[in-house]
């Protein structure tokens, strides 16, 4: 029987084995590994584990392609600091506070 993963334990899983897969360990593990049959069992694992690795964000955008458009901006220690600090306070990311930043300083009409 195949255990059914939370979203949260899928992405904790696909970001480990990101991580991993970067690292010295995984050359190291890789020349000493001994691969076994495959099974469903494993295949689906698997799967679950690469799409949570893979799947990225969802995209704010469907029209443009499913591709969100990006922006960076330098700030002061300062200010990424309080963005931080406000966005832990409300729970959610900075990205969603820059967001709602923009939208509220910005015209509609630009």
């Amino acid at each position: 029987m195949t255990k059914e993963y939370s979203l949260e334990e899928l992405e904790a899983i696909g970001q480990k084995l990101s991580s991993w897969v970067e690292s010295d360990e995984y050359f190291e593990t890789l020349e000493n590994a001994q691969f076994q049959g495959r099974t469903s069992e494993g295949v689906a694992q698997a799967e679950a584990i690469v799409q949570a690795a893979t799947r990225g964000r969802p995209s704010l955008a469907a029209e443009i392609d499913g591709k969100s458009p990006t922006i960076n901006a330098r700030v002061t220690p300062d200010l990424k600091e309080r963005l931080t600090a406000y966005a832990k306070e409300r729970k959610v990311k900075p990205s969603v506070v820059v967001r709602e930043a923009l939208e509220q300083y910005l015209p509609r009409s630009a």
